[in-house]
C-alpha cells in the first residue's frame, strides 16, 4: 500500500521539483505525476491549483484523486504545484507563483521528463479555482481549457468584501482575536512565508480555519488579498473603481479581458455552503458576455469539496457509480478530453463557423435522417472526424443554450 500520496499508479512515478524559489529564498515545490515511458507522442498536461482559500494547504491537501486518476487512463501528465498563503503573504504572491508554475509547465517540464509537451489544461478547486481563472487571464500563451471546481471566482463579489455568517452554516465566532494573532501582511513585518500548511485531520481545531471563518464574517477578505485595509468597505460602499490599477489582475472577472480565455467547465454544487454558487454563476455570465465556450455543471447535491471527500476514487469505474454528483466529474473528464481532442486541430474562423453553421441545422433537425445527411456533408469534403466531434459537440452546446433560454 504506497503511503505517499501521489504513489501507487501503475506505470507512472511520481516526482517533487522546485519550481521557483521566492524573493526570500524560500523553495517553492510543485509534485508531477507523469508517465514512466515517455510516448511517442507529445504528452497532454493537467495543472490542478489545490484549495484552502488561500490560507492553507498543500499540493496534496484536498487532492482530486479523479482527476489523477483521469489523467493516468490517459496517459496524461498531473502538475500540483504550491503557491504563497495569506496572511504572510497577499494574493499578489499567490498569483505570481500560480502564473510561474504554469510557465514552469510550458518551459521547462519538456526538459526535465525528456518528452515533448503538448496540450496544457489548468485547473483548479476553491481558491485554486480562483487562481485557475487569474492565471488564464495573465499568461499570454493560454491552456486548451479550464475547469474551475466550485471556485472563490467573484473576488469582487458581496461574499468577500461585506460582513456575513460564517462559512458551512457554522456559528459566529469572536474575530478581534483571531484577526490580531494574524494581522494584514505589511513589508517587513518579519513573518516567515508560507507555501505549505498541511492541515490537521481535526480542521476546526486549526486556527487558520477560525482565521477563513473570521474574514468571512467581518468581510475583510479582499483586504488581506490586497494588503490594503479598508478595501473592502471601500469596494461595499464605492463600488470597484476603489480597487487601486496595482491590485484590478487580482480581480479578473471584473477588470481581466476575458475575450481570449479559453473554453470553460464550471462544476459547483447548488448547495456550496463554502463558496456560493453565485460566484460561477457570475463567471459563466461574464466569460459568455466575452464569447467564451462555457459550460456548467451544478448539481443540485454536492457540498463544497464533495468530491475530495470521497477519496481515492476513479470516477470512471463502474463502483464509482453510487458516488454523489458523480456524472458531474464525469462530464467534467470529458469536458477535458474532448478540449485536448479539439486542439489537435486548428481551426480558422471561416472553418469555425461553417461547422456551427452545420451544427445549427443538425440542431433544428427534426430526425435522425437529417443529421446524418448534414454530417456526410462534412464528410463528403474530406474533413478530419475530429472535426465532425467538433460539429456534434457544438449541436449538444447550442441546443443546451437553446432549451435554457426556453425555459427563462
Amino acid at each position: 500500500m504506497a503511503t505517499f500520496p501521489l504513489d501507487g499508479f501503475g506505470g507512472y512515478t511520481s516526482k517533487t521539483f522546485v519550481f521557483k524559489t521566492d524573493s526570500d529564498g524560500n523553495a517553492i515545490h510543485t509534485d508531477v505525476v507523469y508517465p514512466t515511458q515517455a510516448a511517442d507522442s507529445p504528452s497532454t498536461v493537467l495543472v490542478h491549483y489545490h484549495g484552502g482559500f488561500l490560507v492553507f494547504g498543500d499540493r496534496y491537501s484536498f487532492l482530486p484523486y479523479w482527476l489523477v486518476h483521469a489523467s493516468v487512463a490517459r496517459n496524461w501528465i498531473f502538475v500540483t504545484p504550491e503557491y504563497r498563503l495569506i496572511p504572510e503573504s497577499t494574493a499578489h504572491a499567490s498569483v505570481e507563483d500560480a502564473v510561474d508554475a504554469y510557465k514552469w509547465v510550458r518551459s521547462s517540464l519538456s526538459g526535465l521528463l525528456e518528452r515533448p509537451i503538448g496540450s496544457v489544461l489548468v485547473a483548479g478547486s476553491s481558491a485554486g479555482g480562483y487562481l485557475a481563472l487569474t492565471t488564464t487571464t495573465i499568461v499570454a500563451e493560454k491552456p486548451d481549457a479550464l475547469l474551475l471546481v466550485y471556485g472563490m471566482l467573484d473576488a469582487a463579489g458581496p461574499t468577500y468584501t461585506t460582513p456575513g455568517p460564517n462559512i458551512f452554516g457554522q456559528p459566529t465566532i469572536e474575530t478581534g482575536p483571531i484577526l490580531r494573532e494574524f494581522p494584514i501582511t505589511k513589508e517587513g513585518d518579519g513573518r516567515k512565508k508560507l507555501s505549505a500548511y498541511k492541515m490537521p485531520l481535526d480542521v476546526s481545531s486549526d486556527p487558520r480555519s477560525s482565521l477563513v471563518s473570521a474574514l468571512h464574517i467581518d468581510g475583510v477578505f479582499v483586504d488581506y488579498m490586497t494588503g490594503v485595509a479598508g478595501l473592502a468597505r471601500a469596494i461595499s460602499e464605492q463600488g470597484v473603481e476603489a480597487i487601486a490599477d496595482r491590485d484590478r489582475h487580482l480581480f479578473p472577472l471584473t477588470f481581466g479581458n476575458l475575450a481570449g480565455m479559453p473554453r470553460t467547465f464550471l462544476l459547483h454544487g447548488a448547495n456550496d455552503s463554502g463558496v456560493p454558487i453565485s460566484c460561477s454563476e457570475k463567471a459563466a455570465e461574464k466569460l459568455r458576455a466575452a464569447g467564451v465556450e462555457v459550460v456548467e455543471e451544478f448539481p443540485a447535491d454536492a457540498e463544497h469539496g464533495f468530491d475530495t471527500r470521497a477519496g481515492n476514487i476513479n470516477a470512471e469505474s463502474a463502483e464509482s457509480d453510487r458516488l454523489n454528483a458523480v456524472e458531474s466529474l464525469r462530464n467534467a473528464i470529458q469536458f477535458l478530453s474532448s478540449s485536448v481532442d479539439l486542439a489537435s486541430v486548428r481551426l480558422s474562423p471561416a472553418e469555425k463557423q461553417k461547422f456551427e453553421q452545420v451544427a445549427i441545422r443538425m440542431m433544428q433537425s427534426s430526425s435522425e435522417e437529417q443529421k446524418n445527411i448534414a454530417r456526410e456533408e462534412m464528410q463528403s469534403q474530406g474533413k478530419d472526424p475530429l472535426i465532425l466531434f467538433y460539429q456534434n459537440h457544438a449541436y449538444h452546446v447550442l441546443k443546451t443554450n437553446a432549451l435554457r433560454q426556453q425555459q427563462q
